[in-house]
């Protein structure tokens, strides 16, 4: 690749960073696709935002379009009505599922609801994925302070009818002070599979372990689609098909018919 071609791709990823800034949050609905790439990303709003516009021949045409269509700075107010509990414009397409005293929303597209094959067979598992919406708590300045390693420390000998001392002082390195974060609202996306038999579920992506799912989200869409789970598209996650199915899975799956 020449030097000016190089120039030419940094300049498109700054241009890129510079307009996802200025971007409402709803502007990153994701697509299934780029949904999948981005859900390990650090800045996922930033990477769907890249995904939808990377391809197109006019990226500035292609952000425009995108501010245009979800409220950008030069639209009128969001009415109150299109607002989650955050302040933010829903995400479109989306069911929100609100969490006030998590302070997060999740929002979920029904459409990519999907049944799951686990250990060859299809009827009790769900698959889906989802966008989470939180806020961040605030976080207050913490003072520069000096980490000491080594106490100062003065040896002293008798030598030749007299004290020698030899001091040595101590050490340590200084840590500079953490500038005060203010609260802020941001999103992430992820997915979740659910056990329609056992009633549990994992869906966090900092914590996969299986849950019981009493309430919230997951426990809406348990209720929603598990008596219809045979009816519903397959998922296109492969990870569980593999195995032979337990009596267990069998005889749920054959009491669903």
């Amino acid at each position: 690749m020449s030097k000016f071609s190089q120039i030419s791709v940094q300049l498109k990823f700054i241009f890129i960073a510079f307009i996802i800034g200025t971007l409402p949050p709803s502007s990153w609905s994701a697509s299934e696709d780029a949904h999948s790439a981005c859900l390990d990303a650090q800045d996922y709003q930033g990477c769907v935002l890249v995904q939808k516009c990377m391809k197109a021949k006019d990226i500035s045409g292609c952000i425009e379009s995108i501010k245009t269509k979800t409220g950008g700075s030069n639209q009128a107010p969001i009415p109150q009505d299109d607002l989650d509990f955050l302040g933010k414009k829903k995400i479109e397409g989306m069911t929100p599922y609100e969490d006030p005293s998590g302070r997060q929303v999740f929002y979920v597209d029904h459409q990519f609801i999907a049944k799951l094959k686990v250990r060859s067979v299809y009827g009790r598992y769900l698959y889906f994925p989802y966008t989470r919406r939180y806020e961040v708590p605030a976080q207050p300045e913490v003072p520069g302070y000096w980490s000491q390693i080594k106490a100062a420390e003065t040896k002293c000998n008798w030598n030749q009818g007299s004290y020698k001392c030899t001091a040595k002082p101590a050490t340590g390195y200084w840590v500079p002070k953490k500038e005060a974060v203010p609260a802020y609202i941001t999103t992430e996306g992820s997915d979740a599979v659910v056990d329609c038999k056992d009633k549990t579920a994992k869906w966090s992506k900092d914590n996969r372990r299986w849950r019981s799912a009493t309430s919230g989200f997951i426990t809406y869409v348990m209720n929603d689609y598990c008596s219809r789970v045979k009816s519903l598209p397959s998922a296109p996650l492969t990870k569980y098909a593999k195995g032979e199915p337990t009596p267990d899975d069998l005889r749920f799956i054959q009491g669903m018919n």
